[in-house]
C-alpha cells in the first residue's frame, strides 16, 4: 500500500520524470517519426546522472541480429511463452525497444530494489497496459486516509448517539455536474498521479510518456528508494561517478555500471579469503561493463583507480582473475552439459564460448584506468540456445496445464475417501475377475454422476454396454497436446500383483493399487506420509479410461511423459501436484510409490540430479535410506 505522506512526493518525480532531462522533447532525428521507433538519444531516459548503479540491454538490437531473428520470430508466434513477463511489465517482450534497471543510491547492508524503466519501440496501448498490470490510479484526494475514495473505499463512520436532526432537504444533483466527484474531488486534475500495483513485484507505475514506463520498488526499501529518487531529481546539475557511462550508455546493447567505493568499504576490517589474492582491485571506484551485438558481440570492462598507480597494479591482478573465472565457467559448462535439466543443458554452449573468449581478453591500462576486452562469437551458438530453451519452456508449460486435470482428480479421490472411508480400487466380478478401472468409481466426484449410472458394474469394461461408454470418456481424463486413441487416457496409478505371488525384489512396502484387492486402501494406511506418496501420473503409454489398466509396480520403471520430456505432472496423495523426473533409477523411483515401506526420500529434483550435486552446491546425502519394516 502506497502511505499517504509520500503521494506528494510521488507527484513530484511524476512531474520532474517528464521534464527531466534525458526525456526533454528533441529536435526531429531521421528515423523518430510514428512507429519508427524511439528518437535516437545516447543518455538513459529517468535515470539521473548521480545513479549509484545500473544495468540497460536494448532489446531491438537482438530483434534486428541475423542469429537470433528467427528464434525471436518463433517466439513471436508463441506469445504464451512469456506470458509471466508481460503481467510484470504490462508490455509484451516484442514491444519493448530498451529496458534499465537502476539504482539511484546503494546500501550496501540494507540492501536496495532497483527502478526498472521499460521503453518501447513504439507507442504503447495504454489501456491494455493497464489492464495487463490490474493498475489502480491513484488521484490527488487520496492522500487524505479516511476520505471518500481513499484506496477505493468509502470513510469509516463512527457510531454516535442519536440526536435530533431537521429533515434534510432533498437537492437533484445537475446531470452537468455528475461526474464533477470523480474528476476532482478538491478542485485539482482527473489525471492520476500514478498507479498502484497491487499484485506485481514493484508497487508503484508512471507513465512518462507514451513510450515510457517507470515502476518503482514494493515496501521493503520502496521509501527509501523513492526518497533517493526524489532527491537526485531536485539537485540541479546533479553529477555522479557514473555520469560518463550514463551518457553513453543508450549507444550500446548492452552496458552496466556499479560505483563500488560504498560497497568495498565492507572490506576494509575483513577481506574474504578467496580473494586475498586479489586485493589489489579493491581499490576500483567504478566499474562499468559496454556491449555492443552486430556480426559478434564485443564487450569491454573498465575499471576506475584513484591514479595511474593504482591501475598499473591492478592490471596483471585483473588479468589472472579473468582467467581464473574462464576456468571456472569451463567447469560449469562440462557440468551442464551433462545435466538432466533441459535449461542448464541448453545454456551450456553459452557459457563455454563466453569462457574461451575471456581467455582471449586483452588487458591495458590508460591512465587511472583498466581496460579489459574481448569478442564473442556467439551470434549462432546464442540462436540455438535461444531456441533450445524457448522448446523446454513451451514443453514445461504445456505440462503444467495438465497438472490442473490431476489436480481436480486429486479431489475427486479424496472426495471419495469421505465418502467411503477409502479409496478406490479396480471393480472386480465375484470370481474375483476385474472389470472396470478405478477411474469410473471416480465419475460421481467429477460431476459426471449421469454416465456413471450408464456403467454395468457387472459386466467387463469391453462388455456389449460399458464398451459403448468409452467414447464418453470425461475432459478430465484427456492429457492435452498428446496423440491418443479415442477413450484413451495418460492418467495412471501403479498395480503391485498380488500379495500371495510374493514382493518385487529389492523393494519394501506395496503401492496404492493391488491385483485381486477388492478392499480400497485407507489414508490412515500411507505410513509413509501422504505428501512423500505418488498416487497417480502422467504415464509415457495411454491405456482405454475404463479398462483396469495401470502403470506395473517393481521392476525397470515404465515409460514416463510423453517422448523427450525429463519431467511429467504427478499427483501425490495430499492432493499436491508437481513435474516429476522421468528419468529416476529403480532405486530412487519406487520409494516413492509405496505407501508403507519405511523409506526416507529426499526431493524429486535432488534425486534427479544425485550423480553430482547442483553448480556451487556441497554433494547431495545418499537419497534413500531403505528400513525394512518390522
Amino acid at each position: 500500500m502506497i502511505q499517504a505522506r509520500f503521494l506528494p512526493a510521488l507527484a513530484l518525480i511524476a512531474g520532474l520524470s517528464l521534464y527531466a532531462p534525458s526525456t526533454a522533447q528533441q529536435p526531429p532525428q531521421p528515423g523518430s517519426g510514428p512507429g519508427e521507433g524511439p528518437p535516437a538519444n545516447s543518455a538513459l531516459p529517468v535515470v539521473p546522472k548521480s545513479a549509484g548503479a545500473f544495468v540497460t540491454l536494448k532489446v531491438s538490437d537482438l530483434a534486428r541480429n541475423p542469429d537470433l531473428k528467427a528464434a525471436l520470430t518463433q517466439l513471436a508466434k508463441q506469445p504464451d511463452a512469456l506470458a509471466g513477463l508481460t503481467e510484470v511489465i504490462g508490455v509484451a517482450p516484442t514491444e519493448i525497444d530498451r529496458v534499465t534497471l537502476f539504482w539511484p543510491r546503494l546500501v550496501p547492508r540494507g540492501g536496495s530494489e532497483p527502478i526498472l524503466v521499460v521503453t518501447t519501440s513504439a507507442p504503447f496501448n495504454e489501456v491494455r497496459v493497464l489492464k495487463n498490470l490490474k493498475a489502480e490510479p491513484v488521484f490527488e484526494n487520496h492522500r487524505h486516509p479516511g476520505r471518500p475514495g481513499f484506496n477505493g473505499s468509502p470513510p469509516r463512520v463512527e457510531a454516535k448517539s442519536p440526536t435530533p436532526i431537521e429533515r434534510p432537504v432533498e437537492v437533484i444533483p445537475d446531470p452537468k455536474d455528475a461526474d464533477s466527484g470523480l474528476a476532482n474531488a478538491d478542485g485539482g486534475d482527473a489525471e492520476p498521479l500514478c498507479y498502484s500495483l497491487a499484485r506485481n513485484v514493484f508497487s508503484v507505475l508512471f507513465l512518462v510518456d507514451d513510450r515510457t514506463l517507470v515502476f518503482l520498488p514494493g515496501e521493503r526499501n520502496g521509501e527509501f528508494i523513492r526518497l533517493a529518487l526524489l532527491s537526485a531529481s531536485l539537485k540541479k546539475n546533479a553529477t555522479g561517478p557514473l555520469a560518463d557511462a550514463l551518457a553513453a550508455a543508450g549507444n550500446h546493447t548492452f552496458a552496466a555500471g556499479v560505483h563500488l567505493s560504498p560497497l568495498f568499504r565492507e572490506f576494509d576490517r575483513h577481506v574474504p579469503r578467496d580473494l586475498v589474492p586479489y586485493t589489489a582491485l579493491l581499490g576500483t571506484r567504478n566499474a562499468v561493463i559496454t556491449g555492443d551485438l552486430n556480426e559478434s558481440a564485443k564487450l569491454k570492462l573498465t575499471l576506475t583507480f584513484d591514479d595511474a598507480t593504482a591501475a598499473k597494479r591492478a592490471a596483471p591482478v585483473l588479468e589472472e582473475g579473468i582467467g581464473t573465472v574462464a576456468e571456472k565457467l569451463n567447469e560449469w559448462a562440462a557440468e551442464m552439459k551433462e545435466s538432466r535439466r533441459p535449461f542448464e543443458k541448453s545454456a551450456a554452449p553459452i557459457v563455454s564460448t563466453f569462457a574461451a573468449s575471456l581467455k582471449k581478453a586483452s588487458v591495458k591500462t590508460e591512465g587511472a584506468a583498466v581496460l579489459a576486452s574481448t569478442e564473442v562469437d556467439a551470434g549462432p551458438v546464442a540462436s540455438k540456445a535461444f531456441g533450445d530453451l524457448l522448446q523446454a519452456v513451451q514443453s514445461r508449460k504445456k505440462a503444467e496445464q495438465r497438472m490442473n486435470n490431476l489436480k481436480m482428480i486429486g479431489l475427486a479421490l479424496h472426495s471419495y475417501h469421505d465418502a467411503n472411508g477409502k479409496f478406490p480400487t479396480n471393480v472386480y466380478g465375484p470370481k474375483g475377475e476385474v472389470l472396470l478401472s478405478w477411474r469410473v468409481h471416480l465419475l460421481p466426484y467429477l460431476e459426471q454422476d449421469a454416465l456413471y449410472r450408464q456403467f454395468k458394474m457387472d459386466e467387463a469394461w469391453d462388455g456389449p454396454n460399458n464398451k459403448a461408454l468409452i467414447e464418453k470418456m470425461p475432459k478430465v481424463y484427456l492429457a492435452p497436446d498428446r496423440d491418443h486413441a479415442k477413450g484413451e487416457t495418460y492418467y495412471q496409478g501403479f498395480i503391485g500383483s498380488d500379495p500371495q505371488k510374493g514382493q518385487p525384489k529389492g523393494i519394501f512396502g506395496r503401492p496404492w493399487l493391488r491385483q485381486g484387492e477388492k478392499t480400497g486402501l485407507a489414508i490412515t494406511s500411507i505410513h509413509d506420509g501422504t505428501s512423500n506418496t505418488l498416487a497417480v501420473i502422467e504415464a509415457g503409454e495411454g491405456v482405454i479410461w475404463s479398462k483396469p489398466a495401470d502403470l506395473p509396480f517393481g521392476g525397470a520403471v515404465p515409460p514416463l511423459g510423453d517422448k523427450g520430456w525429463d519431467r511429467t505432472p504427478a499427483l501425490r496423495f495430499d492432493g499436491s501436484v508437481s513435474l516429476f523426473p522421468t528419468n529416476l533409477k529403480p532405486e530412487l523411483f519406487w520409494p516413492y510409490v509405496t505407501v508403507d515401506g519405511g523409506e526416507v526420500t529426499i526431493d524429486p529434483e535432488e534425486a534427479a540430479d544425485s550423480t553430482r550435486p547442483p553448480l556451487g552446491a556441497r554433494p547431495a546425502p545418499p537419497p534413500v535410506l531403505k528400513v525394512a519394516p518390522k
